[in-house]
């Protein structure tokens, strides 16, 4: 029975053998499927190149993000630029009525300190500029 016994063993241990390995084996089929098909190097660097791909395009996103915000604030300030010289050109419009319809009153003295107004208004919009 020992002889017998030292055989069952040793065809155990055969056994284990070969189903440990062939669980090496299958392990190494994943490893080999998940590296990369391209590169098909162990320490594979596409995970990197794909990192700083992303990290670009996250850049490339951001300066982008910016610069429409900028052309945002950009136009903000041109229509508030442009509602101002159109109020400035209501108001200018609304005072030469009024200094006309003084004149045309005889109120020469009224009609005199809206031109004055007038002058001064125009002379601080050139130096504005």
């Amino acid at each position: 029975m020992s002889r017998y016994g030292d055989e069952m063993v040793a065809e155990l241990a055969n056994l284990l053998n070969k189903h440990s390995v062939g669980l090496d084996k299958t392990a190494s089929e994943k490893e080999k499927e998940e590296k990369c098909k391209k590169c098909e190097k162990e320490p594979c660097k596409c995970e990197e190149l794909k990192e700083k791909e992303e990290a670009k395009e996250a850049k490339e996103e951001a300066a982008e993000e910016a610069k429409e915000e900028k052309a945002k604030k950009d136009k903000a300030k041109k229509d508030k630029k442009k509602k101002k010289a159109e109020f400035m050109s209501s108001v200018l419009s609304n005072l030469v009525k009024l200094a006309e319809e003084l004149d045309a009153a005889g109120a020469d003295e009224a009609a005199s300190l809206v031109d004055d107004a007038l002058k001064v208004i125009v002379k601080n919009i050139k130096e504005d500029k």
